[in-house]
This record gives C-alpha cells, sequence and structure tokens, in this order.
C-alpha cells in the first residue's frame, strides 16, 4: 500500500470524520474529551507510525520542507530585525514576529473536502497547542542569533526519523518540534512549502500591529 492509498484508506478517513464531527459539534465534545484531542493524537500515532516504515521515500519531501521551513524563519527573523531597528529610534520597542504555514498544502497528495476541513483543525491552537505560535516565534531586541532560534546550523534535530536516512541532514528544531510535539503528523507537514508572517511592535505608549512581513 502506497502511502497516498493509506492516506485514503477507510481507517484514516473515519477517524478524520470523527475528529472533524468533534470539531464541529463543539462545546458538546470538547478538545480535552476523548473527541476532540485524544482523536487527533490517535491519528498522528497511526499516520505516522504507517509513513515511517518508507521513510525513505518520504525523503526528498522531509528535505524540501525543512529547507523551506528554514528559510521562511530566515526571511521572519531578517525582516523582523529591521522593523525593530527602525522603530527603535522612537523609543523603548520590542518587535515579535510569528511565522505560519501559508494554507492547506498544494503539493499533498491528498486534495479533497475532508482533507481542508481537517487542516482548519490542525491549525486551531485550541485542539492544537503545538502550533499556538505557528512554526515559530522571534522577538527583537531579547531574540538571539539566527542559528540560536533554529537550534543551531550544524545541530541535527532528527530525534525519532532514521538515523542513516537523515544523517547530516540539519534537521532544525523547529521541524523536530512540529512534527513531535504538536498534533501534525508528519505527513501534514513535508509537503508544505509556502509560508507567512506577522508581526506585533510594542511600545511603552502604543501598540502597532502589522499583518504579513
Amino acid at each position: 500500500m502506497t502511502i497516498k492509498e493509506f492516506l485514503e484508506s477507510r481507517l484514516i478517513q473515519n477517524i478524520e470524520w470523527e475528529i472533524i464531527h468533534a470539531y464541529n459539534e463543539r462545546p458538546i465534545l470538547r478538545p480535552d474529551g476523548f473527541g476532540g484531542k485524544h482523536l487527533l493524537e490517535a491519528r498522528k500515532i497511526i499516520i505516522n507510525d504507517f509513513a515511517l516504515q518508507h521513510q525513505a521515500e518520504l525523503m526528498p519531501d522531509i528535505i524540501a520542507f525543512n529547507d523551506a521551513l528554514r528559510e521562511a524563519l530566515r526571511r521572519t527573523h531578517q525582516r523582523t530585525k529591521e522593523v525593530y531597528d527602525v522603530c527603535k529610534a522612537l523609543g523603548d520597542v520590542h518587535v515579535n514576529a510569528e511565522c505560519y504555514m501559508d494554507g492547506y498544502p498544494r503539493l499533498h497528495p491528498v486534495q479533497d473536502e475532508r482533507r481542508e476541513e481537517l487542516w482548519e483543525i490542525l491549525t486551531d491552537d485550541s485542539w492544537n497547542p503545538g502550533y499556538s505560535f505557528g512554526v515559530g516565534s522571534i522577538g527583537f531586541p531579547v531574540e538571539d542569533s539566527f542559528s540560536d532560534l533554529i537550534g543551531g546550523e550544524d545541530d541535527n534535530w532528527n530525534e525519532h526519523l532514521d538515523p542513516q536516512l537523515t544523517a547530516n541532514l540539519h534537521l532544525i528544531m523547529q521541524f523536530h518540534t512540529l512534527w513531535e510535539h504538536s498534533g501534525f503528523a508528519i505527513t501534514d507537514l513535508i509537503y508544505c512549502r509556502d509560508f507567512n508572517s506577522g508581526f506585533e511592535v510594542d511600545y511603552s505608549e502604543c501598540n502597532i500591529l502589522g499583518s504579513k512581513l
């Protein structure tokens, strides 16, 4: 069975429809009950268990997602620092930014209404707290270097992935955080290539909200 066939199997479809049903029936079935968060976790475990048996097939997308995520965070980090450098002349200021995946991945092998609805749930931080700050948050003037932000330019955050297949890939910390510590299954993430960022400028006497960086 291919990964696409597995993601379209009756088992996964039934779990996903149950999650969607629980989400739409809020607050009767709350995310802290079995109808919500626990079903997301069960789905993630089942998909990851199958997908990681086929990790060699997924490697090109794992690498491409990690590269796209790193570049999105690099752009956000650079732009946030530029905003801070401009605004700091006006007084005591903090500039904060968050980076997010920009919509349901167009490259995902399954494109249907069920998956679009599920994506809404996966990106709702009341149901997926691991996505509360998107794929990464950045702040100035207290933010460390870009290398520190991603967990080290030369480090490889490949815990629980095949160590031989992922050797020397320099998977970044945010990759690890998303697939290990959020409700996303690995196949929800690795087809994403598009990101957007929002920022907020806080002064001692005023607050300015920005949209996309």
